[in-house]
């Protein structure tokens, strides 16, 4: 990163006149602090072209392992290996401890990369959440999704893929539930209507009909193949 930018992440438009010393005094520092254990080697800090180049193993950082897995749990489902495809998501989401760069100033570049990460993980859940439902691994996939919701009640797919995964585990009255509270956040907080498509699973559980007549969000990527039936 450019010292330039470095200082725009530090202070903003309130740079002090000292801030370029200031800048280079506190890599002095990082280089001092940062050491791996015995045996590994250390991270290094390089100046190239007036920029600073942060080199370190990338599996030792949470957040590239969180990515990596993702996307090997996107090339697992794109392979049609949905076992391959939940273990991945599973891996990355253990590495989710809290919001990323918790107690960290963050200018505007670490705050966008800070939302980055966080829409990535809303994503790997839900699609973690419709690998097991692929599966009929309901049950599992009903307490992400509503860690989902809770901490992002405007995501309207996870209200579709959680109703889908109550329904499937006997609980129709608690995926009723959920599209009322659906239908509550959207209105008094956002003005909008639920969409068609969570209106119309509404209207199918209120029927009791099966997972035939599901979303196609949901079945078409992760629902297991129905196989023929067997002629004797």
């Amino acid at each position: 990163m450019a010292i330039a930018d470095l200082i725009d992440e530090v202070w903003g438009a309130f740079a002090p006149k000292t801030a370029v010393n200031t800048i280079q005094v506190y890599v002095s520092r990082i280089r001092r602090t940062l050491q791996y254990p015995a045996g590994m080697a250390s991270p290094e800090i390089r100046h190239v072209h007036g920029n600073y180049m942060l080199r370190l193993d990338p599996h030792l950082v949470d957040a590239d392992r969180f990515m990596n897995h993702v996307a090997e749990a996107r090339g697992a489902l794109s392979q049609g290996a949905i076992e391959d495809t939940a273990d991945h998501f599973a891996a990355a989401l253990r590495l989710w401890r809290s919001e990323p760069l918790t107690g960290v100033h963050c200018g505007p570049r670490l705050a966008a990369y800070r939302r980055r990460l966080t829409r990535l993980h809303e994503e790997a859940t839900q699609e973690y959440a419709s690998a097991l439902i692929a599966m009929g691994r309901h049950t599992e996939a009903i307490p992400p999704l509503e860690e989902l919701i809770t901490s992002n009640p405007y995501r309207e797919t996870a209200y579709t893929h959680l109703m889908v995964a109550l329904m499937m585990v006997g609980r129709r009255v608690d995926a009723l539930q959920t599209f009322n509270t659906a239908r509550q956040v959207l209105r008094d907080r956002l003005g909008l209507d639920p969409s068609p498509e969570l209106a119309a699973l509404h209207q199918r559980v209120l029927s009791g009909d099966g997972p035939d007549h599901y979303p196609e969000s949901v079945t078409n990527s992760y629902w297991p193949v129905r196989q023929p039936p067997v002629v004797s």
